[in-house]
């Protein structure tokens, strides 16, 4: 019985293994299905002679939209003229993309699409922390080579789901004991995770999607101290925010939320989990203390600036919520960046090098002469075209609601925009380009 059931797992493991490899190949090409469209788009705009190319380099804030994207209404506003120009809008703009991202892709950009003038807008994801691009150290080792197949990461996922399934048989829930809790401390960080641990792992997740919190928080509260590699680690503080959320302990949830920021100030789980608390009374001044403390530690770090402002917004509680965007705006003003500075000119550089006409464009409420100052060391500062789109939208907003012309506030004081909002800027644009082309 044990050899026809050694057996069974065998063939069910090799089942998966070439399913995996399968998998490999149809990730690696599924992998652009969200940029699908927007590439299918870019193709398009290579063509005849005639075509006046425009390229796109931002980040989610011109990603965002769909078809009502300013890119896309910018092209349509083009063409509305009768002229013999056609012009054609390539967006390569991509949601967390940062200024080494844009640095790193300019070339590739630059000779597949040919472009006769460039849209610039990217430096807000550029955390004061972010590493030069010419200083950043690459993983060395052989395990972090191999993570960089999406293969090589579903498998650990799997094998931690087949461990699970075939550890314990019954449909006992797993406890975990003191000495389990002193194992899971002492465990190097480095090699793979004991099988017990992946167990416990799983039956937490499916505890949390049961709605268990209770059980599941004593699972992820040792889970999340583990010295496990970052992977492990990392899905289980985000599970044990969750099963903290779910009881309503928002104070411990917010806490949780807290390392997330410290290593990255964008991060997207924490980001989104604090929209969602920043809407309830009592997690939003949880939530706000954070900040505070956070803004103690790191007083330059824009970012949290703009969040504490954000969560006082959605609690209208407007007198605050303007003070901290204030404060998030002097320091915008008075401090650059200096590695998207040196990103931003070696860009501009490269767009010149190539006779690229260049159209350097201000986040909206934002003030376009800390973006001025940062490029004025250019040698050709000169023939740059500056779109300033911060009076264009406070007087959008001195006869409408925020809400009419932003969705959201990721950005603090303003966010992704509506369609109305993509349409200020499309309009702000077109008008700046039309005057280059004619």
């Amino acid at each position: 019985m044990t050899h026809s059931k050694h057996n069974s797992i065998f063939i069910k493991l090799f089942r998966i293994f070439l399913f995996i490899i399968f998998l490999e190949v149809f990730l690696i090409c599924g992998g652009v299905i969200t940029k699908a469209y927007q590439d299918q788009h870019n193709k398009r705009s290579l063509g005849k002679d005639y075509e006046y190319r425009i390229l796109v380099l931002g980040d989610s804030l011109s990603h965002a939209g769909g078809v009502d994207s300013y890119p896309l209404q910018l092209e349509r506003l083009l063409n509305k003229s009768q002229s013999d120009v056609i012009f054609k809008v390539i967006n390569e703009s991509y949601p967390a993309q940062n200024s080494n991202i844009i640095r790193e892709k300019i070339d590739e950009w630059i000779n597949e699409y040919q472009p006769h003038l460039a849209v610039t807008m990217f430096g807000m994801n550029d955390d004061v922390d972010l590493v030069a691009f010419d200083q950043r150290d690459e993983p060395q080792t052989l395990s972090a080579t191999l993570n960089k197949f999406k293969v090589m990461r579903l498998t650990k996922s799997l094998w931690k789901d087949i461990i699970n399934h075939f550890s314990d048989e019954s449909d006992e829930a797993l406890s975990m004991e003191k000495n389990d809790t002193k194992e899971a401390q002492d465990q190097p960080k480095t090699g793979p995770v004991p099988p017990k641990f992946s167990s416990f792992m799983m039956q937490g997740i499916k505890l949390n999607q049961q709605g268990q919190y209770a059980p599941a928080e004593k699972i992820f509260k040792v889970l999340s101290q583990t010295n496990f590699d970052d992977t492990f680690t990392k899905r289980s503080n985000r599970e044990y925010y969750n099963s903290l959320f779910g009881q309503k302990k928002f104070e411990q949830a917010v806490r949780q939320l807290k390392p997330f920021f410290q290593d990255d100030a964008w991060d997207f789980f924490a980001s989104e989990r604090v929209k969602i608390l920043c809407k309830d009374s009592q997690a939003a001044q949880h939530t706000i203390t954070m900040f505070k403390t956070m803004i103690q530690e790191r007083p330059k770090a824009e970012r949290f600036y703009n969040l504490t402002g954000a969560c006082h917004a959605a609690q209208n509680q407007n007198k605050e919520a303007d003070q901290y965007f204030q404060e998030a705006k002097k320091l915008s003003s008075s401090s650059i960046n200096p590695v998207t500075q040196d990103n931003y000119l070696y860009v501009i550089d490269r767009l010149t090098e190539n006779n690229i006409y260049i159209v350097a464009m201000q986040y909206p409420r934002r003030d376009i002469e800390p973006l001025k100052n940062m490029l004025r060391s250019s040698s050709t500062f000169a023939d740059i075209h500056f779109v300033d789109n911060d009076q264009t939208f406070e007087s959008a907003l001195s006869s409408k609601s925020y809400d009419e012309i932003f969705i959201d506030r990721s950005f603090g004081d303003f966010g992704h925009c509506s369609e109305e909002g993509y349409a200020l800027i499309a309009e702000n644009l077109a008008g700046v380009i039309k005057d280059i082309v004619y």
